[in-house]
């Protein structure tokens, strides 16, 4: 009698601006499960893009949940996450949301790229990217202006 192990599996989750996804791996690059649950985009004005990180959470656990209907847990043997690029929720100490989710592709931050850039002269230098609407520190800023008690009760972002 031949006892087989069973083969090791990785998960990948991909929180994108569209659904949360999650895809069982094999060590061959096979995928053998998957679950997937959307989630919102909100536009509460033109350029402004959020997202409620509560749905997020949401989201994250109902793909999971799926994919590993079609695998034995116990195979998981590791697990993997990609976000959504520069996408960020202020947290209280806590860890509960403040405010919905400022998504990179928001444009609220115009006015706050100048001055950051000119303030962090060695900015591109140092990170390999140039000051952008689409970056947290012109959004973070954009956020003490327009939204100070959130800013001030931030614990992480």
């Amino acid at each position: 009698m031949t006892v087989t192990t069973p083969q090791p599996l990785l998960i990948g989750i991909d929180s994108s601006t569209s659904a949360c996804k999650a895809i069982a791996w094999n060590l061959h690059g096979e995928a053998v499960s998957s679950g997937r649950a959307a989630h919102t985009l909100a536009q509460p004005h033109p350029g402004w893009h959020e997202q409620d990180a509560e749905e997020w959470w949401s989201a994250l656990i109902h793909a999971v949940r799926d994919c590993l209907q079609g695998i034995n847990p116990a195979q998981v043997e590791g697990i993997s996450l990609s976000v959504q690029r520069e996408t960020f929720v202020p947290v209280d100490a806590h860890g509960k949301p403040l405010r919905p989710a400022l998504v990179w592709m928001d444009t609220r931050a115009h006015q706050q790229v100048a001055g950051l850039a000119e303030e962090l002269p060695d900015f591109h230098s140092l990170t390999g990217k140039r000051m952008s609407v689409n970056l947290l520190p012109p959004k973070w800023r954009w956020l003490q202006a327009h939204e100070p008690q959130v800013a001030a009760h931030a614990a992480q972002v």
